[in-house]
């Protein structure tokens, strides 16, 4: 799972969540297309600040790819919106930026085969305790500790 990522043939819609964002040289309108993976890097790392100052796409990525290889995460089954699918759960430690929040949560879709978002949900743990989270089994609970 570390190794799929995101779908490197979907493209998402900016929207206005991410309009003006500048990217590659150029304002972002909301009607643009990028890869998810582009997408949640700049809602995420840019737009929100929830990694460290200075995260690049390339870290960004490579740090998910840690949460998900780590062995103090939490993994658990899930339904979300009614779609089966792996969640990792796990202290942002390193990875909390001047935005970020305690817990960093990955989310692999089973029909996709990829990554669905990767984030740092305010609530921590108690994000997935709610609609439109459902049939919630964990594999592997989360260390809660400040480990390592």
């Amino acid at each position: 799972m570390a190794r799929v990522g995101f779908s490197p043939d979907s493209r998402e819609r900016v929207r206005g969540r991410l309009a003006g964002v500048l990217w590659q040289g150029r304002p972002l309108r909301g009607r643009d297309l990028l890869p998810p993976a582009e997408v949640h890097f700049l809602s995420h790392v840019v737009n929100r600040q929830e990694w460290p100052a200075g995260t690049d796409l390339d870290a960004y990525i490579e740090s998910i790819r840690q949460v998900i290889r780590d062995p103090t995460s939490g993994v658990f089954l899930n339904r979300y919106q009614g779609v089966r699918g792996l969640g990792i759960l796990r202290r942002s430690r390193e990875l909390r930026g001047p935005s970020g929040a305690d817990w960093l949560l990955v989310q692999y879709r089973l029909e996709w085969g990829y990554w669905s978002t990767a984030y740092q949900p305010v609530l921590g743990p108690r994000q997935i305790d709610s609609a439109p989270w459902s049939d919630i089994q964990w594999l592997r609970r989360p260390a809660s500790g400040s480990e390592r």
